[in-house]
């Protein structure tokens, strides 16, 4: 039976995060635990545990059981980021509340190591964002009333990211969705109640109708094209998340051709 990870446009990467916190531009990744669906209909599966070398927050511990002491003598994310930019460099990106949250931070983390991934105009698949589109719950919530059974292990990545997979794709039928496209998909998942597609991962730009606008700030809402310093401002801002900065760098290329 055809499914959406028959049809895809791109390989497609679920993944999930662990954090010394939730900070975007102060944390760090302590476990990437992520399952690719090529083209190809190969399933790959990775699964890293990183030395932070920051202390991790109490509160992040408190939920993950992770401690300092237990990733001491694993590789950095830096060691570890070439063959990480290989893996998801091209790929759509799914995942539970990843579009707030786990694409940022990941982002974050790639830019740092000078190997920044290009989220412009990949797919993006939030099962949450996606289940706020009908109705809302957490995921140990959404899967026991899918599948009436407990999550075991919530908030080791592995087992939240095999998890979301499993809720995507009773989505897919409880949506009735099987007939669109993981871009059609995606573009619901992005997009605003009055329609606007949501270009970062911090919500300055969106998109309608061809028109590129702020989503915050102190021209919320209004065209960019009238407002270009203040573009340029974002663009030079060291204190905002890279993710936006680089959306703020590709749109006024865009807007300059015109």
């Amino acid at each position: 039976m055809e499914t959406i990870f028959s049809k895809l446009e791109r390989d497609l990467i679920f993944f999930d995060l662990e954090t010394t916190g939730i900070l975007l531009k102060e944390d760090r990744i302590i476990q990437l635990s992520a399952v690719k669906y090529t083209k190809s209909k190969r399933q790959i599966t990775i699964n890293y545990l990183f030395d932070p070398q920051r202390p991790i927050h109490p509160d992040a511990s408190e939920i993950h059981k992770f401690t300092d002491e237990m990733l001491q003598g694993y590789p950095t994310f830096q060691e570890s980021v070439d063959e990480l930019w290989e893996f998801f460099n091209g790929c759509d990106l799914g995942g539970y509340n990843c579009l707030l949250f786990d694409i940022p931070l990941l982002f974050e983390e790639f830019s740092r190591c000078g190997k920044p991934i290009n989220f412009f105009n990949v797919n993006i698949i939030d099962c949450y964002n996606l289940l706020n589109k009908f109705e809302t719950r957490k995921l140990s919530d959404v899967y026991l009333r899918f599948f009436d059974e407990e999550l075991i292990d919530a908030h080791d990545a592995h087992q939240d990211i095999l998890a979301t997979i499993r809720v995507f794709e009773k989505q897919i039928e409880k949506y009735k969705l099987q007939d669109k496209k993981l871009s059609d998909i995606s573009q619901l998942i992005r997009s605003t109640s009055n329609g606007e597609k949501i270009l970062d991962f911090s919500g300055w730009f969106r998109l309608k109708d061809g028109e590129f606008t702020y989503g915050k700030g102190k021209w919320k809402g209004t065209p960019i094209k009238d407002n270009m310093d203040y573009l340029d401002w974002i663009i030079k801002n060291d204190n905002l998340e890279n993710n936006s900065r680089s959306v703020a760098s590709i749109i006024k290329k865009k807007l300059l051709k015109n």
